[in-house]
């Protein structure tokens, strides 16, 4: 929380970035706060985790702050058997690394009623910011979709002009063509996806209260929650006017299939 907070609070423009990696091999949970704000100097970084320290000593300082946060996440994080540092360019932001052994936990199966409904949809993601794609990505493509992405309106229409999907997740604010401009493009024009159902992918509080969700088919809102993801795009796929049931019968023969075609591969 302390990692986040800071890159939010020195962040004036651009993304913060949260990654988790698990390294089985060594029982450790990595985890990187990266940045886009100012960066930090060489000597910055090397004082950076002392107790009072406030890399902007100025008393006209933009953020306050006692200078502790960071010097306590270095405590912690020792005291637990790990590490943390940070790495930085002046002017390109920064990324602080905290490394932790955890002992794993037992496996826990999440059962998901509707996520049979959505494999085997064809969904195209439309965002400017590659975090967020790459995020849906993962989630969709965990729960049997097939995912498409473009990183703006423009480079949407171009796709979906010539390769059918079954469903759109649109951003709504993008630069150059916004994410409404854009589905009302995609509804005048001539195409394979002119009725596809296209659901709203925003941060906005607003949209699905005051504002609506006009013309939209559905909302996801971000930060992205995988199950709330999932039955957005269920209940879209319910409103297709082809039978999925087939599509899905059809992926499990091609799958059996290649179950079938690569026993003979290892037998040759």
């Amino acid at each position: 929380v302390n990692l986040a907070g800071n890159a939010v609070k020195f962040t004036d423009q651009g993304a913060v970035c949260v990654r988790v990696t698990a390294d089985p091999t060594k029982g450790r949970l990595c985890f990187e706060v990266e940045d886009s704000g100012r960066g930090l100097a060489a000597d910055e970084c090397e004082r950076l985790f002392q107790r009072f320290n406030q890399i902007d000593g100025s008393t006209t300082r933009q953020h306050g702050g006692t200078g502790l946060g960071l010097a306590i996440c270095k405590g912690l994080a020792e005291a637990m058997g790990g590490e943390i540092g940070v790495s930085s360019v002046p002017g390109q932001g920064s990324v602080f690394r905290l490394s932790l052994p955890l002992e794993p936990a037992e496996t826990v199966r999440i059962e998901v009623a509707d996520s049979a409904c959505i494999a085997g949809l064809r969904v195209m993601v439309v965002d400017d910011n590659a975090t967020n794609r790459e995020l849906a990505r993962r989630i969709l493509e965990a729960f049997g979709a097939e995912v498409m992405d473009a990183d703006g309106g423009e480079s949407a229409l171009v796709q979906l002009g010539a390769l059918p999907v079954d469903a759109v997740l649109m951003d709504l604010r993008m630069p150059g063509l916004d994410g409404r401009e854009a589905l009302s493009r995609l509804r005048a024009a001539e195409g394979p996806n002119r009725d596809a159902p296209v659901l709203a992918f925003t941060a906005d509080a607003d949209v699905g209260q005051s504002a609506g969700l006009a013309p939209f088919d559905g909302l996801v809102r971000k930060p992205i929650e995988p199950l709330a993801l999932v039955a957005a795009l269920a209940e879209a796929a319910a409103s297709l006017a082809w039978p999925l049931a087939e599509r899905q019968a059809e992926l499990g023969a091609e799958e059996a299939a290649r179950g079938v075609m690569a026993t003979r591969r290892r037998r040759a």
